[in-house]
């Protein structure tokens, strides 16, 4: 959140009677924002932090003094024990009621995780926290869990934590975590006293607004039907004709939407409850996924928020290319231009923030096929704020990815239309068949454009008025969806293990249950490595007693806590939650991924070469492999003898 305003709060808090304050959002991580009723609480203090915000006041329906911390603690087990000291010295020094709630970002317990790795220290760390500062927990009703992550990985790291005061005071209030409809997070409620209001006396229906097709039939009714008379009487019978074509509308359409909303709604709930119990499997995650998507496409409407956040970040994009005067283009100018840079956006990788974040953002677009530098057109007058190689303003993108043979000849990557249509400049002529074929193209393209002497314009031909919106782009997101977990290759193993792991995460190995699934094999299913489990990828991998074995020898080996899988999906990405170095995470996933292939060599040739079983030599196996591989493609030097104790080099 920045600076928040009156009119966005109040449309959150649902009136106008509303107080509220904030902490600013900070590179990815959001802001705070805590509201209150004025007529209910009178505020006497805040405190802001970058991680939390704490508003004091007085309850004004019976005076008590009261504290309430909104918390959004950071992911590093380090900064969240920084954050419960700062906390702790914070509710020592005042008195009152205290209630804590938000994004803990940590566990208590092992319990309050699924399919994702517990920290021991944090946890600790956490409850010394709350027992320190005698602080106490509701029971949650609703859910189990309060976060759902990719990969059906789930927690509950918000809550609610209250002083002995405000229990004693009210012991039968309750935490509730309701349904996720817009969040990956579940929102929470605390209540200390139970109403039943009765049914309500009247409802108000405005469901057709909004919908598609509604405008065009209340034009159409509008249009098509003349009357005479005074402008009062023809509106009042325009409206009159509206409401009878719009009740017939509804009418047509409300059984098939709300029979669509429940079996929806219905799905989801289903598989969130399955999810808080086991693991999900591949058609049940992407069944849920899919659930999640628009209205129109037999969803709830509920969209992607990484879509409407991805959204916003375009509209930087488009802002940059249309508001050249501006004072904040020119401080973005100042600090990342390069005259020699010819990206889209000027940028200093060395200079870490939003806008490097910013950026990015044509990768994300890239990852759903989509490009974003041919989104934004522009229109030429002089041709001086237009790049001639680099913006798209003439053909079907930017000439620099339609004539690449001609851009790799350009002296002046960033050269501006208005320059480039005088004479070319190249490093030297075009000499080969296809430069000389590309330059013939680009002479044919560019013939007809004539300048003007009025300033460049830009557009975003996919919205009809060509102007962009947030809107239109999370839309055009949406229907450009990337696969649900996209495979991450890793160039340090050879090619042919990269291959066989993505075959491993999408369940497409030879393995005897996925043999029987397509009616090749007939038989006993049982592992020919253990003996004691159908061989599937989940049990060759992970429940196995050879890969039981090996895992807890690489855990011992890499000095992290042991590894426990659910998943093939949470095996191959157990290096991001070790909380060890980038460079250190890069010999993990490599570990694994030649743990996995040594574990598929051993079962190949105990079935087809009639070897013995030979658990204990798969981690020697492993640390060999290994150690050939990242002598040969990691920057780093190593030796054997650091090779065995994992001594990292750190330069």
């Amino acid at each position: 959140m920045q600076n928040g305003s009156m009119i966005q709060v109040s449309k959150l808090w649902g009136k106008r009677i509303v107080e509220f304050d904030w902490v600013n959002s900070e590179g990815r991580s959001g802001g705070l924002c805590f509201c209150w009723d004025p007529g209910f609480f009178s505020k006497s203090d805040l405190i802001r932090h970058r991680h939390f915000m704490v508003v004091s006041g007085v309850l004004k329906q019976n005076g008590d003094v009261i504290n309430f911390g909104n918390i959004y603690a950071p992911q590093p087990v380090v900064q969240k024990r920084e954050l419960w000291n700062t906390l702790s010295e914070v509710i020592n020094s005042n008195g009152g009621l205290w209630v804590l709630m938000g994004d803990f970002n940590a566990v208590r317990s092992p319990e309050e995780r699924m399919n994702t790795d517990f920290i021991p220290s944090c946890a600790e760390d956490f409850n010394l926290f709350i027992e320190g500062n005698g602080l106490r927990e509701y029971s949650m009703g609703g859910r189990k869990f309060t976060r759902v992550g990719e990969g059906g990985k789930l927690s509950k790291i918000d809550r609610f934590l209250v002083c002995g005061q405000f229990w004693n005071k009210w012991p039968n209030a309750a935490v509730t975590a309701l349904p996720r409809v817009i969040s990956d997070h579940s929102p929470l409620t605390l209540s200390t006293v139970s109403l039943n209001f009765g049914p309500t006396p009247f409802r108000l229906y405005n469901s057709c607004i909004g919908k598609t097709g509604v405008d065009e039939l209340v034009l159409s009714v509008a249009n098509d039907v003349q009357y005479r008379g005074p402008a009062d009487v023809i509106f009042a019978s325009k409206l009159k004709a509206i409401k009878v074509k719009l009740k017939e509308w509804l009418n047509e359409n409300r059984d098939s939407r709300f029979i669509m909303k429940q079996e929806t709604t219905r799905k989801i709930s289903a598989l969130d409850q399955l999810m808080e119990e086991r693991a999900l499997n591949p058609n049940e995650l992407r069944e849920w996924a899919e659930s999640k998507q628009k209205l129109e496409e037999g969803g709830l409407g509920l969209g992607s928020l990484k879509d409407l956040n991805d959204g916003l970040l375009a509209k930087w994009w488009w802002r940059y290319k249309t508001e050249k005067g501006s004072i904040w283009r020119m401080v973005i100018d100042a600090i990342h231009f390069n005259q020699n840079s010819w990206g889209y956006l000027p940028v200093k990788n060395g200079i870490p923030g939003s806008w490097n974040m910013i950026t990015k953002l044509g990768k994300e677009f890239s990852m759903r096929n989509l490009n974003l530098k041919g989104l934004i057109k522009g229109s030429c007058g002089n041709g001086l704020d237009i790049r001639f190689w680099v913006d798209w303003w003439v053909g079907d993108g930017p000439l620099m990815g339609i004539y690449p043979a001609l851009f790799a000849l350009e002296k002046q990557k960033s050269v501006a239309v208005a320059d480039r249509l005088a004479s070319w400049d190249w490093r030297r002529p075009p000499i080969s068949v296809q430069e000389l074929a590309d330059l013939h193209g680009c002479n044919s393209l560019i013939a007809t454009i004539d300048l003007h002497n009025t300033s460049d314009r830009w557009s975003w031909p996919s919205c009809q008025d060509g102007l962009f919106s947030v809107s239109q782009c999370r839309n055009l997101l949406g229907k450009h969806a990337v696969p649900f977990y996209p495979f991450s290759w890793f160039k340090w193993v050879p090619r042919k293990v990269s291959v066989f792991a993505w075959r491993m995460e999408q369940d497409r190995l030879s393995t005897y249950i996925g043999l029987k699934t397509r009616r090749i094999l007939n038989g006993s299913p049982l592992c020919r490595v253990c003996g004691e489990g159908d061989e599937d990828a989940n049990h060759l991998f992970i429940s196995c007693y050879a890969a039981t074995v090996l895992w807890q020898q690489v855990s011992s080996w890499c000095r992290i806590p042991q590894i426990y899988a659910h998943s093939i999906r949470d095996l191959l990405d157990i290096h991001n939650h070790s909380g060890c170095s980038a460079v250190k995470r890069d010999v993990i996933k490599m570990i694994v991924l030649a743990g996995t292939w040594t574990i598929w060599k051993m079962r190949n040739e105990v079935i087809f070469q009639g070897k013995r079983v030979n658990i204990q030599g798969l981690f020697g196996e492993v640390q060999a492999i290994t150690f050939s591989w990242v002598k040969h493609r990691a920057k780093k030097e190593w030796s054997w003898e650091m090779w065995r104790e994992l001594d990292i080099p750190t330069t």
